[in-house]
C-alpha cells in the first residue's frame, strides 16, 4: 500500500482531541538543546495538569538548515513534532492504527531525505541518489 501523507492525523488534530478528551489536562514543550545545527524538544503531556508526573513524554530533533522552514523555524517545527509524539503516545484516538505518524513527522522524513539528495547530488554520487530514490 502506498503512503498517502492525507491519512495521516495532523498535530493540530491531536491536539484538538486531547483537549475535548482532557479538557483539564497540559501539554508542556521545554528545550532541551538548541545550537547553530540543531534543536531538540521535549513534550510532556499530562491528562490531569494536577498530576504530578506525564502520562505520555517524548523527543523531536531538528536540524537548522540555511534556507527552508528550518532557516526561520526550527524551533517551532521541533516543538510541533514533539507534541505529535508525546500526543500519539496517549494512544486511542490519538494514535489511530492507521494514522500512527503525524503529517509534520512524514514531512520532516521527506525534508531529511531531500537534503541528503542534495549533498549527494552537490558530490555527484549518482549510487547514493540512486538509493536515497528508492527509501523515499
Amino acid at each position: 500500500m502506498a503512503f498517502n501523507l492525507a491519512d495521516y492525523q495532523t498535530v493540530q488534530e491531536r491536539i484538538e482531541i486531547f483537549w475535548r478528551l482532557y479538557p483539564e489536562g497540559r501539554i508542556f514543550n521545554d528545550i532541551v538543546l538548541t545550537n547553530e545545527t540543531e534543536v531538540i524538544i521535549k513534550c510532556s503531556v499530562w491528562k490531569n495538569a494536577n498530576q504530578q508526573l506525564p502520562d505520555a513524554t517524548d523527543f523531536a530533533q531538528e536540524p537548522i538548515t540555511k534556507s527552508g522552514i528550518n532557516a526561520t523555524s526550527a524551533v517551532e517545527n521541533c516543538s510541533t513534532s514533539a507534541t505529535g509524539r508525546a500526543l500519539s503516545l496517549l494512544g486511542g484516538e490519538l494514535s489511530p492504527s492507521k494514522k500512527r505518524a503525524s503529517a509534520s513527522e512524514m514531512s520532516k522524513r521527506g525534508r531529511v531525505l531531500l537534503a541528503q539528495a542534495q549533498v549527494a547530488f552537490d558530490k555527484g554520487d549518482l549510487d547514493e541518489l540512486r538509493e536515497l530514490y528508492t527509501d523515499s
